[in-house]
C-alpha cells in the first residue's frame, strides 16, 4: 500500500509582493486627468510659440519687401529750393503702410521758428505758431504725393507795415517794408485722420530747416540744434546764421484760424 505523504507548503520567499492599496490607486487616477491636461498644455504652448514664430517671420518678411502693414507715420520731405521770400513750403508726402490709407487728414504747419529781415533791414521774429492747411488724402503704399504748406497766407506785411496772421493784425513799434527776406525758419508738419474712418490717429514730423546755412539755400531734416545751444528765446535778437532749430516739436503752440487764435493741444 501506498502511503500518503503530505504536501509541504511552499516555501515563502523573503520578498513580498507589493500590492498598490485602494488609496493609491484612487490617488493615480485623480491625478492621470491632470498630467493629461498639462501635456495637452504644453503641446497647444510649443504649437502657439511656433505659430507666432512663423507669423512674425512673415511680417518681417512683408515689411521688408513691401512696407510695414500696420498704420503708421508718413514719410515727409521737403522739396525745391526756396527763394528767400517765399513762404509757400512745398513738402512730398507718402504713406508706407501697405494697407493701411490716410484719408481725409486735416493737416496743420507748425513755424517752430521765423526770422525775416524787411526792405530796411529791420528785423521780426515769430515763435510757435500753427495754422491748418485743408484736408489731404494719401493712399496706401502710393507714390510720394506733393504737399503745400502755404505759410504765405498765415504771416503777412499788410500796407500800414504791421504783421497779420490770418487776419489777426499786429501793430509793431517800427512798421515793416515788403519785401522781407527769409534768415532762417523752422517748420514741421502734422496731420489728423481716422483709421478706417473711426480709430482718431495723428502724426508729426520732425523738425525742418531752412537755410542750411546762410548762402546754402536748402534744407536740413532733423535736429540741428547742438546739445548745450541756446534756445529760441536766447536766440531773439542774435545772428541768424548762429540760429539753429529746436531738436523737436516743442509744445504749446498758437493756433491760427480765420480770424481766431488758440490754443493747440498737445499732439
Amino acid at each position: 500500500m501506498k502511503k500518503n505523504r503530505k504536501r509541504r507548503p511552499p516555501k515563502k520567499t523573503g520578498s513580498k509582493s507589493k500590492e498598490p492599496s485602494t488609496q493609491q490607486t484612487q490617488q493615480r487616477v485623480r491625478q492621470s486627468p491632470q498630467r493629461r491636461v498639462h501635456q495637452h498644455l504644453i503641446h497647444a504652448s510649443k504649437w502657439i510659440v511656433r505659430g507666432v514664430l512663423g507669423l512674425l517671420a512673415v511680417v518681417g518678411s512683408v515689411y521688408g519687401i513691401w512696407g510695414p502693414p500696420w498704420p503708421t507715420a508718413p514719410e515727409i520731405h521737403p522739396q525745391d529750393v526756396l527763394n528767400g521770400s517765399s513762404l509757400i513750403l512745398p513738402f512730398k508726402i507718402q504713406n508706407k503702410s501697405i494697407f493701411f490709407p490716410i484719408t481725409d487728414a486735416e493737416m496743420t504747419c507748425g513755424v517752430d521758428w521765423l526770422f525775416v529781415k524787411d526792405a530796411n533791414r529791420h528785423t521780426f521774429t515769430s515763435i510757435h505758431t500753427a495754422f491748418s492747411n485743408g484736408t489731404y488724402s494719401f493712399p496706401a503704399g502710393g507714390q510720394p504725393a506733393t504737399f503745400r504748406c502755404d505759410a504765405s497766407e498765415l504771416i503777412k506785411i499788410e500796407p500800414n507795415g504791421s504783421v497779420s496772421f490770418r487776419g489777426m493784425s499786429l501793430e509793431l513799434p517800427i512798421p515793416l517794408s515788403p519785401p522781407w527776406q527769409i534768415e532762417k525758419m523752422c517748420v514741421w508738419i502734422g496731420g489728423d485722420y481716422k483709421i478706417a474712418g473711426r480709430i482718431p490717429w495723428q502724426f508729426t514730423s520732425i523738425i525742418f530747416q531752412w537755410p542750411a546755412s546762410p548762402g546754402a539755400p536748402q534744407w536740413i531734416e532733423g535736429p540741428t540744434l547742438p546739445k548745450g545751444a541756446p534756445t529760441e528765446f536766447e536766440q531773439i535778437g542774435g545772428r541768424p546764421e548762429a540760429m539753429n532749430c529746436s531738436p523737436s516739436v516743442d509744445y504749446p503752440y498758437m493756433l491760427f484760424t480765420e480770424g481766431t487764435a488758440k490754443q493747440m493741444p498737445r499732439r
